[in-house]
């Protein structure tokens, strides 16, 4: 990797991601949709909201409800590893099969 390229190299640490527990990850999703309401949410793709004032909101909501660590990490990153926080917190969520994976195409 080139020096360029590391400055945005994000890695969550081991114990932020232990504390994304599925039981967040519903309670994430039961906040989107709260903030981004659908007619038909088995068509939404959560990925769309990612990196959206929105997100953030939810994101926050239910870490200050469920677990402030989470919050107090959030409010530590740089908006570009908030940026890449979010996609990590997404694909979480999807090996959860709380929301669905992304294809290809989408």
């Amino acid at each position: 990797m080139s020096a360029s390229n590391s400055l945005f190299a994000y890695e969550m640490p081991t114990v932020i991601q232990r504390l994304i527990t599925k039981e967040f990850c519903q309670a994430f999703k039961t906040e989107l949709d709260i903030v981004f309401p659908a007619n038909h949410q088995e068509t939404v793709n959560y990925r769309d909201y990612e990196d959206t004032s929105g997100w953030a909101s939810a994101f926050v909501n239910t870490a200050m409800r469920l677990c402030p660590q989470l919050k107090t990490y959030w409010d530590s990153l740089e908006w570009y590893d908030s940026d890449m926080f979010s996609d990590k917190v997404s694909l979480i969520m999807e090996g959860y099969d709380v929301i669905r994976r992304r294809k290809n195409n989408e």
